[in-house]
């Protein structure tokens, strides 16, 4: 396995692991439990107090606000359900590439320079992703120092106002961005999974078409034997079907 060509996968599943979606049957109890009822409460729970607060809002915004927020994480909840299902089709579809590239590194005329290549964009998407939610909810995380507000209008059981509770508004800022980075975290590595998919797709369609177009232009017999056979059986008979076609009598 080349280590730098699956360094997205790599870092994409280690993310996975950190927070508890990578249920693939082979995790411990512990972290079965407490991966399920994270998620539980950084997604289901939070969602239902993102309804509870936009029932209860008086103002348009903080509907807006409220529902804008709601629609987010319900996204967000959606993808990592869709993740836990199919997570083992993703796993034998890790195997099956890493065996399709086993098999071609072994031809000469395989480099897997155009793979690393899709690879290596997608990679430094997923990172220049990554590093603009983190910057995102860094800012975010201020906005309870400098406003002494939360980052985004939640219900929570307890007065979050710093006038009336202090001690409740830290909690509930903590817990909000805390859920804002560890969010964003799955969503990015969701959102990028497909897309690294999809570079070593385009990647081995690229290797393949040049290795084809190799296979006939290397030898000079091997080309005329191909070129002829393409005349022959696609091109005359297209040709001549057409001209037929364009002699028929119009009734």
């Amino acid at each position: 396995m080349d280590i730098e060509m699956y360094k997205p996968f790599k870092l994409i599943f280690s993310m996975f692991k950190f927070v508890g979606i990578w249920q693939d049957g082979n995790q411990s109890w512990i972290y079965f439990i407490l991966g399920y009822l994270v998620h539980i409460l950084s997604n289901d729970i939070f969602i239902s107090c993102e309804i509870l607060y936009l029932v209860n809002s008086v103002d348009l915004m903080d509907f807006v606000h409220a529902f804008v927020i709601m629609v987010t994480y319900s996204a967000l909840a959606c993808k990592t359900k869709n993740f836990f299902w199919k997570i083992k089709k993703i796993n034998a579809s890790v195997e099956t590439l890493n065996d399709l590239l086993n098999i071609t590194q072994n031809y000469d005329l395989f480099s897997h320079v155009l793979i690393r290549k899709q690879v290596a964009f997608s990679y430094k998407i997923y990172l220049m992703l990554w590093s603009s939610a983190l910057v995102t909810c860094t800012a975010g995380a201020f906005v309870p120092f400098i406003n002494h507000k939360l980052p985004y209008k939640v219900w929570f059981p307890f007065e979050t106002d710093i006038e009336k509770n202090e001690l409740g508004f830290w909690v509930a800022s903590f817990l909000v961005v805390f859920n804002s980075f560890f969010g964003s975290a799955i969503d990015m590595a969701l959102d990028i999974l497909p897309v690294t998919f999809m570079a070593f797709e385009i990647g081995l369609l690229d290797e393949c078409t040049g290795v084809f177009t190799l296979s006939i232009t290397k030898s000079i017999t091997d080309f005329i034997k191909m070129t002829t056979f393409m005349v022959l059986e696609i091109f005359l008979p297209c040709y001549i079907g057409r001209l037929n076609h364009d002699q028929l009598p119009i009734s």
